[in-house]
């Protein structure tokens, strides 16, 4: 049936991708994979297919094989909910339990960008763009950021997702 609903269960599975997602980046951070390798692509790749399994999941046995686009978006969206809050909380219990020195290791390695980029700087100069960028590398206002930018990520894979798990009922006439 369509009209059953699928929050809980749609959040559930958020839950469950979420803790492959938290364990994926502590997989990284314990092998010292750095922040910008293409490992970290495979994090979308698990969230993308961990939605589209939970659109088909819940289309299947909740849904009764049918599931409009509408739908599934929504159970991907429901997911990206939870998948959210728990990266955000994750995203502040690193930066402030796990790898404290994360901030302190960014800044160091944006000082020598911006060297690198302009050797000519003054320290005077270096030191207001490194405490620029040191506004927003407060662990809350990452964490904020984290949930910011998985809700859009989450938001448009589970889009494309939905375009794969929506399965029309046909109606034949006799």
């Amino acid at each position: 049936m369509e009209n059953r609903p699928v929050f809980l269960p749609a959040f559930t599975y958020g839950v469950l991708i979420s803790i492959v997602l938290v364990l994926f980046k502590l997989i990284l951070y314990l092998t010292g994979v750095d922040d910008q390798s293409s490992w970290q692509l495979i994090y979308y790749v698990i969230l993308a297919l961990g939605l589209l399994y939970s659109m088909k999941t819940i289309r299947d046995k909740r849904l009764d094989g049918f599931m409009t686009f509408g739908k599934a978006f929504m159970v991907g969206f429901y997911a990206v909910v939870a998948i959210s809050i728990i990266m955000a909380i994750y995203t502040y219990l690193y930066m402030t339990v796990i790898n404290p020195g994360m901030v302190a290791d960014m800044l160091s390695q944006a000082e020598d960008k911006i060297l690198e980029a302009n050797p000519d700087m003054s320290d005077e100069d270096i030191q207001k763009a490194l405490d620029a960028a040191r506004m927003f590398m407060k662990p809350g206002i990452m964490a904020f950021s984290s949930l910011i930018m998985t809700m859009i990520t989450g938001s448009l894979l589970s889009l494309v997702a939905a375009a794969f798990a929506k399965k029309k009922k046909v109606e034949v006439e006799i």
